[in-house]
C-alpha cells in the first residue's frame, strides 16, 4: 500500500509540494520492486537517485524557508542534516554488505515515516508565511 498525497502535506509553497509528490512517487516506485521481489541489488540504483535528490530537494527547501523567515528554519536544517546522515550510512551498509529484501523493506518504512511526519510537524510550517 503506497502512500497517496493529500492536502495534510500541503506547505502553501507549490514547488515544495511539488517535491514532496516525487518523493511519494520514489518511495511507493521502491515499494512496488520491492513487493514484486526484485532482487535487493538491483535496487541499489533508487536509494542513489533517493540520495541525489534528497539532497537537492532539501537546500531548495531550506532556501525558501530562510528567504521566508520560517520559523522552522534551524530545526528543518537539522533534521535534513539528521536524515541525511541515516540514509547515508544505511546505503554505504547495502552497498558493502548484501542487503536483504527485509533490509530494503525496513529502510523504506523508515523513509516513509520519517517524510510523512517531518512534511507534517516541520515544513507545514511554511503555510504561515504564505
Amino acid at each position: 500500500m503506497g502512500i497517496e498525497w493529500t492536502e495534510e502535506f500541503a506547505t502553501g509553497n507549490g514547488e515544495i509540494d511539488t517535491q514532496h509528490r516525487r518523493f511519494f512517487d520514489m518511495l511507493n516506485t521502491l515499494e512496488r520492486r520491492i513487493s514484486m521481489g526484485e532482487p535487493p541489488s538491483k535496487m541499489l540504483d533508487v536509494f542513489d537517485g533517493l540520495v541525489a535528490y534528497t539532497r537537492e530537494h532539501f537546500s531548495f527547501e531550506e532556501g525558501c524557508m530562510q528567504r521566508c523567515a520560517c520559523s522552522a528554519s534551524s530545526v528543518n536544517k537539522l533534521a535534513h542534516q539528521r536524515f541525511l546522515r541515516m540514509l547515508d550510512t544505511s546505503i554505504q551498509g547495502f552497498k558493502t554488505q548484501q542487503p536483504t529484501i527485509n533490509d530494503f523493506k525496513a529502510l523504506h518504512w523508515e523513509l516513509t515515516d520519517w517524510l510523512c511526519s517531518h512534511i507534517r510537524k516541520i515544513d507545514r510550517s511554511l503555510r504561515a508565511t504564505s
